[in-house]
């Protein structure tokens, strides 16, 4: 009895382990595509990385520079 708990446990977290693990390395499916900057601030925005059709994994780090004063720290 104490061997069969034993197993079903072990079985478990066998496939808890690999549910993990194929859902970090899924695709995502729900991309959306971001609007383009316009109006008055379009210029003042440069994104460098990701490139345009660029392929990205989580985390995202966005690369680029907002020039002026019209935007502080994590308002951007």
């Amino acid at each position: 009895m104490k061997k069969a708990l034993i197993i079903i446990c072990a079985i478990l977290v066998c496939a808890a382990a690999i549910a993990v693990i194929l859902m970090e390395i899924r695709p995502v499916d729900n991309v959306q595509q971001l609007p383009v900057i316009g109006g008055e601030k379009q210029n003042l925005i440069r994104l460098f990385e990701p490139q345009p059709n660029q392929s990205i994994t989580s985390p995202v780090t966005l690369t680029g520079e907002a020039r002026g004063n019209w935007f502080f720290e994590a308002s951007l």
